[in-house]
């Protein structure tokens, strides 16, 4: 006898859940936490979403002051861009 798996019957309810939980962890979103009101899963994705689209443009944003400050141009300086 096979135990069951968490998706049976529910086709593929679960594995669903956690992909749409994907950007939550960015915002300190709990997957266990977001299963259990998955209303909000949306809310915090779009949240996540937000903080990782700041942190690219304040990223930017940076290289760019870089490559003021030490007078060179942007491209040699785009290792600071990870930052």
């Amino acid at each position: 006898m096979t135990a069951a798996s968490p998706t049976d019957g529910l086709t593929g309810q679960a594995s669903r859940r956690r992909v749409r939980a994907r950007w939550a962890w960015l915002t300190g979103g709990d997957d266990s936490v977001l299963q259990q009101v998955p209303s909000e899963a949306s809310f915090f994705n779009a949240l996540g979403m937000w903080v990782a689209g700041m942190a690219v443009v304040s990223g930017f944003g940076m290289t760019v002051a870089a490559s003021q400050w030490w007078s060179t141009s942007i491209p040699s300086v785009l290792w600071v861009l990870p930052l």
